[in-house]
């Protein structure tokens, strides 16, 4: 859908998801049959569930994804982590 609209694609990167990390490693090639374990991310301290909205709302903002009540409920956490 990006490229329709001219614009560059889009790709969580290993720091950003797990998703990111089985591309990466996909991509890469893998020697044995893959199966995505935690411990192949290293970024996996900052992987984690109770963080997720604060590293990909952003994203989901800037890609169009994000309703206007998430927007506003991200706002307020980051508000009050402040």
């Amino acid at each position: 859908a990006l490229s329709v609209k001219g614009e560059s694609s889009f790709l969580l990167a290993r720091s950003e998801a797990y998703i990111g990390v089985l591309v990466d490693d996909l991509l890469k090639g893998v020697s044995e049959p893959y199966r995505m374990f935690t411990s192949r991310a290293e970024y996996r301290l900052l992987l984690r569930s109770d963080n997720a909205d604060l590293r990909l709302t952003p994203l989901a903002t800037k890609l169009g994804l994000a309703c206007e009540e998430r927007k506003e409920r991200f706002e307020w956490k980051q508000r009050r982590l402040e």
